[in-house]
């Protein structure tokens, strides 16, 4: 491999008593506090498993964090690189507890290379991936497929945000004139069935948005770095939010930037991995983990279920799967 593909992973530690201090000191009446977002499944260690033996192709793995870290990671391995909020979002975002403002930022970590590919910490390898499967000729995987973003309830917050992402977009894309100038790159059979939303979305005259993916994105660095030249008021206004509002944009006005200038390799993603909310009744954890996908996607939404309980059954399941420790651990 010639070019140097690095992994970027968020991590937040919600039990940190420090931490947790300096939030409740900040939080005041927003809403964007919900314990279920910080609580901890003990599986970050399957996530560096899974790496290791998955995609051992990695250059470095940049862990960002607060400041925690968890007690067992080796920090002193070759491939990972520890960086804290302080290390590169501007002082005037700081403290965050947004993942927008840590996301939106990503291309200031010192060293990151120029294509790499940002994890969140619920998404996990299972099977072999390749650079390939990420990036293909310089350019970052991915599925252009028009999606409608609908607003479910008033106070959705994700909602809310990708219908700000995709106003973003608008402002600086016309999308008939996008799907015109790329079109062997919208409508191709790799995206199987996908193609008729296009097909059925492109002729209204609004953006309705792009379908989402609940994977690991591939990016390329000089991608944030175009977005915050020409949509600086808008990014700035979400960094200086404290918490997630939904006046947010989040890290997709990246991805969908990069489809809209057609900086992409047409892929199907969404056959590169699934996705199982935790709220589902009666969750099969090992049939889960033995899926022939490379890439599971396991969302924690929900505060209807037995966490202690799930949590163990998780783990255990992880550990069946991952029985070995790896490098990446003391």
């Amino acid at each position: 491999m010639n070019e140097k593909i690095d992994f970027v992973i968020t991590w937040v530690d919600g039990d940190d008593g420090k931490w947790r201090e300096l939030r409740d000191k900040f939080q005041s009446d927003v809403n964007d506090t919900n314990e279920i977002r910080y609580r901890d499944w003990g599986t970050l260690k399957y996530w560096f498993r899974g790496i290791e033996k998955y995609a051992p192709w990695v250059n470095d793995i940049y862990f960002v964090t607060w400041g925690h870290l968890p007690d067992w990671l080796n920090t002193d391995h070759p491939k990972i690189k520890i960086v804290k909020h302080e290390d590169f979002i501007p002082e005037e975002y700081l403290p965050t507890f947004s993942s927008h403002t840590i996301e939106l930022n990503l291309h200031r970590i010192k060293g990151l290379s120029d294509k790499f590919v940002y994890f969140n910490d619920d998404t996990f390898l299972i099977n072999s991936v390749r650079v390939e499967d990420f990036f293909v000729k310089g350019l970052p995987c991915d599925i252009a497929t028009l999606y409608p973003n609908i607003v479910s309830t008033s106070d959705d917050m994700f909602d809310h945000i990708q219908l700000n992402v995709s106003e973003l977009f608008s402002r600086n894309f016309d999308i008939k004139k996008v799907i015109r100038d790329n079109r062997g790159s919208w409508y191709t059979l790799r995206y199987g069935k996908n193609v008729l939303k296009t097909m059925m979305l492109s002729p209204f005259p609004q953006f309705p948005g792009i379908v989402l993916t609940h994977q690991p994105i591939s990016y390329l660095k000089k991608t944030f770095q175009e977005v915050w030249e020409r949509e600086n008021d808008s990014l700035n206004k979400t960094c200086l939010n404290k918490f997630r509002t939904i006046n947010d944009v989040n890290q997709y006005v990246f991805r969908y930037w990069q489809i809209g200038k057609g900086d992409f390799h047409p892929y199907n993603i969404l056959k590169r991995g699934e996705y199982v909310s935790l709220e589902a009744a009666d969750l099969d954890y090992n049939m889960l983990l033995s899926i022939k996908k490379p890439v599971l996607c396991i969302n924690d939404t929900s505060d209807q279920i037995d966490f202690i309980s799930e949590k163990k059954k998780l783990t255990d399941a992880f550990q069946q799967r991952f029985p070995e420790k790896s490098s990446f651990e003391k």
